[in-house]
């Protein structure tokens, strides 16, 4: 069996996204660095925000503001 989780340099774009109460949003990319993948079913590996540790992966990509975890 597989493992659903994973840290790995991400050479190709993986969507990055957001908890939400609701689920989640996607709120950008992450690539070229080392991320925390999850295996979703329905979108593939993506990495949440709260779970990364670089400073950089907590900002808004568009308008810069740091993310809050929740």
């Amino acid at each position: 069996m597989a493992s659903r989780f994973k840290i790995a340099y991400v050479l190709w774009p993986r969507r990055l996204a957001h908890r939400t109460p609701e689920g989640f949003d996607f709120v950008g990319w992450v690539w070229m660095q080392r991320a925390r993948l999850v295996n979703n079913l329905n979108h593939g590996w993506i990495a949440f925000v709260d779970e990364q540790t670089d400073e950089k992966l907590r900002t808004c990509p568009s308008c810069k503001k740091p993310i809050e975890s929740t």
